[in-house]
């Protein structure tokens, strides 16, 4: 079962569009403005991923802006490739997908993870840009 937070931002990105890849412009962040902390926004340029936004819990957990930075970049090593597959498999299925797995705090503990991915297209109806 995943947490109330992913599949909020799943079910918005289904109403705005009925499962097809919404219009990025469709996309109304006030109506989840309590996920905003907690969300992203990617901007897709071929196989990088690069933040365009960044919530202030995401700021928080990494210590730094993410602006510009390469999402997969986040990832460890041996996680990266399914991670890449991942969100170019929701890109190429128009649909969102989420990643599951686990980080680790600043005293080691491990903590639960879920990373939605949800294309949107832009305005040459191409995906270019991913939710999460």
């Amino acid at each position: 079962m995943f947490h109330s937070g992913t599949t909020r931002l799943i079910a918005s990105w289904n109403a705005l569009d009925a499962g097809r890849i919404p219009p990025r412009a469709r996309f109304d962040p006030l109506e989840i403005a309590d996920l905003l902390p907690q969300m992203f926004l990617l901007a897709r340029e071929g196989d990088r991923l690069a933040f365009r936004i960044a919530g202030e819990a995401l700021r928080d957990l990494f210590g730094r802006s993410l602006k510009g930075s390469d999402v997969f970049g986040l990832f460890s090593p041996p996680a990266r490739p399914l991670a890449r597959r991942t969100t170019l498999q929701a890109v190429r299925d128009g649909r969102p997908m989420v990643l599951v797995g686990s980080g680790r705090s600043d005293v080691g503990a491990q903590v639960p993870l879920e990373v939605v991915v949800a294309p949107m297209l832009g305005a040459d109806g191409t995906p270019d840009r991913l939710i999460g």
